[in-house]
């Protein structure tokens, strides 16, 4: 089944093109087609949808209404997909996207809406209609919402496609989003992108580690970028797959291990050449965590967990009441600390499953978190998630609070070294505590205005930071540069 919008985030958004142009309605890459008659016409016809204002003389989207664009989410989920609804939404998102702040998140929280209420409509009308206006996005490889809009037609739009045998689709958004190869509904999709470029140009990465001098980030289309010498080199080594990978980790003797989509676990013990682990379930995996002695613990979607002893040649899993999903594992003095939907945080006792849950007092009941750091001595801690959040604990986690922390922002990712605590999230948002949790303050890191989904400290109080487009970041004191833009077209640069 596809995911449904309206629920709590369940995944990171969580990105050459060829284009749908057989299949679907003609655009213009540049910008989503539309004029002034149209924004005129779609005024009448929803009421209350668009309110603008001027802004040195230019005309500014500055609120979309909530009544007539939940009646828009009513009529896709109908399977109805009217030209003026087609005309309204590029309007929308287009306007959005010239924005940035919490008015521009907007815009990608609409994308996700409709990508997942057509994908679970069984509408062919819907679907195409909404793939139609994804193409187009992901057709400008410089707009704001590429990346996301190609994730969303890898994901959610072609399954919803896959469901209702819709194979001329699925196979147009296969050669948009994996481009070196057309694949068939529910095909393995294994030693593809990943292995014959390295690094995909397109290819968020959403996760990374630090060991000693070894860094490792990995993301989209099975990419996984390793330094061994602390970032000043970056080798890209074929995994194997082209599923995304959402979770990265070292083992206490520096060996990697990554988890992803469709039970994906990945282990290189050299950071040159990894290997697959295979794993009993197709279920996605968010978190993971290799305590030693051969044990690697993953967590994920609907309450999966499963546990190795065996450096993952076998696995059992692991029952829980709840079927919670729980994303990034971090360690907490000895323990191990999990976080994820309904505002779980779990101690994970040595690293073991299942975790026990903590109170946390401040967020509602199915706010999400995304991430969790804990000082070495595992006793002050920090999670992070919607709307600028972030919670402290001073007793080891067993319990939460909120504090005030002034950011709006989406907040997907926490680290720290010392008195210094560093969050970072959407928008370009990266924040700095120097007082332990008092006061956060905002880096500069224009421009960039895109989403920063990790970020983890070095042994000598650096951080690395990475986002959209196989971007890696080093935040210095408040001098964050960029270590890792992939440029169009090329892959990553090899270590000897």
């Amino acid at each position: 089944m596809c995911p449904r919008p309206g629920g709590p985030f369940r995944g990171p958004l969580l990105l050459p093109v060829l284009s749908l142009l057989l299949l679907l309605p003609a655009a213009a890459a540049a910008r989503l087609p539309f004029d002034e008659a149209d924004v005129e016409a779609t005024q009448r016809h929803f009421p209350d949808l668009m309110f603008f204002s001027e802004q040195e003389g230019k005309r500014v989207l500055t609120s979309v209404g909530k009544e007539p664009l939940g009646g828009i989410y009513d009529e896709l989920e109908a399977g109805v997909f009217r030209p003026e609804t087609d005309i309204a939404l590029r309007i929308v998102l287009q306007e959005l996207s010239e924005r940035t702040g919490a008015i521009g998140v907007e815009g990608r929280r609409i994308m996700e809406a409709i990508a997942g209420i057509a994908a679970d409509s069984g509408s062919r009308e819907a679907i195409r209609g909404v793939a139609a206006i994804l193409s187009d996005l992901l057709a400008d490889d410089g707009h704001a919402y590429a990346a996301q809009a190609e994730e969303l037609l890898a994901e959610k739009v072609r399954c919803g496609a896959g469901a209702i045998n819709d194979h001329e689709l699925v196979a147009s958004i296969a050669a948009q989003t994996s481009p070196d190869r057309e694949l068939a509904i529910l095909s393995n999709t294994d030693g593809t992108v990943a292995d014959r470029y390295g690094l995909h140009r397109r290819s968020d990465l959403f996760s990374l580690a630090v060991w000693n001098d070894r860094v490792v980030a990995v993301g989209h289309f099975g990419s996984m970028l390793i330094s061994l010498d602390g970032g000043s080199t970056w080798n890209a080594p074929a995994t194997g797959t082209d599923q995304p990978l959402y979770a990265v980790t070292f083992d206490p003797e520096g060996e990697i291990w990554a988890a992803g989509r469709a039970g994906i676990v990945l282990h290189s013990a050299d950071g040159v050449t990894v290997r697959r682990s295979v794993t009993p379930f197709d279920r996605h995996f968010f978190g993971i965590v290799a305590p030693g002695e051969g044990r690697v613990r993953v967590v994920g979607d609907f309450g999966l967990q499963l546990a190795s002893e065996d450096r993952g040649a076998t696995w059992r899993c692991v029952p829980r009441e709840e079927d919670v999903i729980l994303g990034r594992i971090n360690r907490s003095g000895p323990d191990y600390i999990a976080v994820g939907e309904f505002a779980t945080i779990e101690r994970l006792p040595a690293g073991e499953l299942p975790g026990r849950r903590a109170v946390v007092e401040g967020v509602p009941d199915e706010f999400y978190l995304f991430d969790a750091w804990f000082e070495p001595e595992g006793r002050v801690g920090f999670a992070v998630g919607l709307g600028g959040t972030i919670i402290r604990s001073d007793d080891g986690g067993a319990s939460w609070a909120r504090i005030e922390s002034g950011l709006a922002a989406d907040l997907y990712g926490v680290g720290g070294f010392g008195d210094r605590v560093v969050v970072v999230g959407e928008g370009g948002t990266v924040a700095i505590s120097d007082d332990g949790g008092g006061r956060f303050e905002l880096v500069e890191v224009a421009p960039l205005p895109l989403p920063f989904y990790d970020v983890a400290f070095d042994q000598s109080g650096g951080a690395f930071i990475v986002g959209p487009r196989g971007l890696i970041g080093r935040l210095e004191e408040r001098r964050f540069q960029l270590l890792h833009p992939l440029p169009p077209g090329a892959t990553a640069e090899a270590t000897p």
